[in-house]
């Protein structure tokens, strides 16, 4: 595995603040009732982990993939489009229930020597932005449109959508790092200004049936969530396709069943 030198992280957020007066982190697609998020201090809580490790990456092709998607008892579909273009990206999330638009999300960025190197994220309600993160590079600086966090700018950062394509391209690069038991990190953070390691485990080889009854071979991924109302993640991976994503499941304690996208068809962009 190609690793580059690891940043180093600071201490931890001062812990006079209580878990209830913690706001819940958004999961992809909900919206959990929460107060606003107060100001942080400048650097997260990354509890048990000292530095945040970067990794080669192999980025796929334009491509589009189209799910169902899963909220509990709704249904509906998900378009996930990515395009790439010599030295940035973007790719968007469209979800749909019952015709409608639900909440959707954005990432735009450049590409570098870690793979993606996002600038900005957004969420969106009705195909209009409700919150942004913005990673200000020339400052090296992450800032929120909503709340008054601020945090350093690490290599390798990730948001909410972008991971989606980064750890598949960090497996494609890491062919060894596919063995049950290994473990990939990512420094993820949302829009609602929280910041998280987001600790991949491998968990092995695993079939998943998708909606036309067919079965296909995966890679399984799983990160558990490390505190209240953290976002509980998996993830099949398809090998044979750069690892594209062809199942995944993210849940919070609070929010039940949580959201599930199962891979349908892969369009051009």
């Amino acid at each position: 595995m190609t690793r580059e030198a690891a940043q180093s992280v600071e201490s931890a957020p001062p812990q006079s603040q209580s878990r209830a007066q913690r706001p819940p982190e958004a999961v992809d697609g909900e919206e959990p009732a929460a107060p606003a998020l107060p100001a942080l201090p400048a650097l997260p809580a990354l509890p048990g982990k000292a530095e945040v490790p970067v990794y080669a990456t192999r980025l796929p092709a334009a491509q589009t993939l189209q799910y169902r998607l899963r909220r509990g008892e709704l249904q509906g579909s998900a378009e996930l489009q990515w395009v790439p273009d010599d030295e940035r990206y973007a790719m968007r999330l469209v979800n749909l229930i019952n015709g409608q638009p639900a909440l959707g999300s954005a990432s735009q960025g450049r590409i570098d020597a870690h793979g993606l190197a996002p600038d900005r994220h957004t969420e969106s309600r009705r195909g209009r932005d409700v919150r942004a993160v913005n990673f200000q590079r020339e400052r090296a600086r992450i800032t929120f449109s909503g709340p008054r966090a601020e945090y350093p700018l690490l290599a390798g950062v990730q948001d909410r959508l972008s991971w989606l394509v980064q750890l598949p391209a960090v497996l494609t690069a890491n062919p060894e790092l596919a063995e049950t038991g290994r473990e990939i990190t990512l420094y993820v953070v949302g829009s609602r200004g929280d910041a998280a390691l987001w600790v991949f485990r491998v968990e092995g080889p695993a079939a998943v049936t998708l909606p036309d009854g067919s079965s296909l071979p995966t890679l399984h991924l799983q990160r558990e969530p490390s505190r209240l109302y953290d976002t509980h993640a998996e993830v099949w991976l398809d090998p044979a396709r750069q690892h594209r994503p062809a199942r995944v499941m993210l849940r919070n304690r609070a929010d039940g069943p949580g959201t599930e996208l199962l891979l349908t068809a892969t369009n051009p962009p």
